[in-house]
């Protein structure tokens, strides 16, 4: 089922609800998406199970193709406490601390 259309390439409709479950009910630890080129479509390569892990989540990935991916971590608080990402003003501290670790 072909979703919303962007220039010369259109997104599946799954790729938004698979994101969507991701959100909202942690259903998955990763989705990876690809670019089908002959349908020149964005669609859902690969579901992440709950219990997978960044290692499984890496292996996945092809050396030398580009994917989008989001991946669902936990992460400890300075009070030890183990959360996740809930709002978007987390969900934006989440990114930019990944960000400013990779480049460390």
């Amino acid at each position: 089922m072909v979703g919303r259309n962007y220039g010369q390439c259109s997104i599946r409709d799954d790729c938004n609800l698979k994101f969507m479950d991701l959100k909202a009910k942690r259903t998955f630890r990763f989705i990876i998406y690809k670019i089908e080129e002959k349908q020149k479509q964005v669609m859902v390569e690969k579901l992440g199970e709950p219990a997978e892990t960044y290692d499984d989540f890496a292996a996945c990935l092809p050396a030398d193709e580009c994917r989008y991916v989001v991946f669902d971590f936990d992460f400890m608080t300075a009070e030890n406490v183990t959360g996740y990402c809930k709002s978007e003003e987390q969900d934006d501290l989440c990114k930019l601390k990944g960000q400013v670790q990779e480049r460390a």
